[in-house]
């Protein structure tokens, strides 16, 4: 499986697609995406950045989502899974992706509703690595942000999940 791509802070970086038993290019990762609005954002239903599944192949991993806003609400959903591996020749699940979400109030919105996750494996391949989640409100101090990294419950055995040293030190 794939590993999670670039920067958890600022998220830019194309998922990475999986690949058939032979070696070819077989599926997509997800894409990348930046929304900054000033003001506020109704969120009702998904913004997905998930990577694409096929049955012959291992799955797209999960691309790139930053928003920054000064109002998040609603009921929706914001993901950058990547795909399950597809079961006919035992292809991993590729990786979550990265997802970053600055706010200055998010109080009617559920943050819990955010993903990376990485995708299941096909047959007895291994799960894709958990990606990042980066929920940051900015009315409070950087060391109060919250990074969730959360597979949904899948091991991610052998793919892992990079968080550099610097990113760290911020």
């Amino acid at each position: 499986p794939n590993e999670p791509l670039g920067d958890m802070y600022a998220p830019v970086e194309f998922g990475r697609g999986g690949i058939r038993y032979n070696g070819s290019q077989c599926t997509r990762g997800g894409g990348s995406l930046y929304v900054e609005v000033t003001g506020e954002i109704l969120l009702d239903g998904t913004i997905a950045s998930d990577g694409s599944y096929d049955q012959y192949c291992g799955g797209g991993s999960g691309g790139s989502i930053w928003i920054n806003t000064d109002v998040l609400r609603g009921t929706g959903t914001v993901k950058a899974n990547g795909a399950n591996g597809g079961y006919r020749y035992n292809q991993g699940g590729g990786s979550g992706g990265r997802v970053a979400v600055y706010y200055n109030d998010a109080s009617l919105f559920g943050l819990g509703n955010v993903y990376a996750i990485g995708g299941s494996q096909g047959g007895s391949a291994q799960d894709g690595a958990a990606g990042t989640v980066y929920i940051k409100d900015n009315t409070l101090a950087e060391e109060q942000a919250i990074v969730r990294i959360d597979n949904g419950g899948n091991s991610g055995s052998v793919g892992y999940t990079v968080i550099d040293k610097v990113a760290l030190q911020k």
